[in-house]
């Protein structure tokens, strides 16, 4: 992966990818064109994309030069417009990969009258994600630099997993809720009716990478607001963030 945040992506940090000859590795994969229309170029998008979504996820960065698995130079695309590509691009994981991944992210980045284009596929906890090959299904998973097809195990393991992650998110979310009907929470509720989302990090049941609750704090806790509350605040507790209205710090909700 280039960085943990797509905006964190630019010109002088993929030059420095091919300066410093950057390595693909199992979360980072180089390509220098961008593929084609061709059964078999929509084959090799499709079973690279799903390869990582059955990983650990990763960047696919079309428009860099690749020798022995290290960056080398920079190739901007310059044969079809970003958009175009990058719906083209979207239409055939679409239509080419079971169960749809969710939350693929496309990040043209311009540089030298063209554009390099990048593509983040989640860890998906959907999968495992089999690709249509000639009304076939293939598994395939990235190892190291390389991608191969699923072994029998690999394929019955990633099945439980799905399975487990799920139950595991269903019974935090049913404990959640008996805790609110009993109105146990870190802070009183106001009384009346109680709405709640839950929002529920597979990542970090998984064990992969533990939920950024700083940014929720910061920023992003506005969004949990209700339009009627006149304004509201946060505060941490052991469970996460607790975002409350009003700034009354007296009640909250959970």
């Amino acid at each position: 992966m280039l960085a943990p945040s797509l905006t964190a992506i630019d010109a002088s940090l993929l030059a420095n990818v091919c300066s410093s000859g950057w390595s693909e590795s199992i979360s980072l994969e180089f390509k220098r064109d961008a593929p084609g229309n061709s059964d078999k170029d929509k084959h090799e998008l499709l079973k690279d994309v799903s390869a990582l979504a059955n990983a650990d996820g990763g960047d696919i960065v079309f428009g860099i030069n690749e020798a022995d698995g290290v960056a080398s130079e920079l190739v901007p695309i310059t044969s079809e417009a970003a958009d175009a590509l990058t719906r083209r691009l979207n239409q055939t994981i679409e239509s080419g990969i079971e169960p749809r991944i969710l939350g693929m992210q496309f990040l043209p980045v311009e540089i030298d009258g063209g554009y390099i284009l990048v593509v983040r596929v989640p860890a998906s906890f959907l999968g495992p994600h089999t690709i249509k090959v000639n009304n076939n299904r293939r598994f395939v998973m990235r190892n190291g630099t390389s991608t191969s097809d699923m072994t029998f195990d690999q394929i019955r393991l990633a099945f439980d997993r799905t399975a487990t992650l799920a139950e595991q998110a269903r019974r935090l979310i049913q404990e959640r809720n008996e805790l609110l009907k009993q109105r146990h929470t870190p802070k009183p509720l106001i009384v009346g009716p109680i709405k709640a989302v839950h929002f529920v990090p597979l990542n970090g049941i998984a064990g992969k990478q533990k939920p950024n609750l700083q940014t929720i704090y910061s920023t992003d806790f506005i969004k949990l607001l209700e339009s009627d509350w006149g304004g509201g605040s946060r505060v941490f507790n052991l469970d996460g963030v607790v975002v409350y209205p009003g700034g009354r710090s007296d009640e909250g909700h959970y």
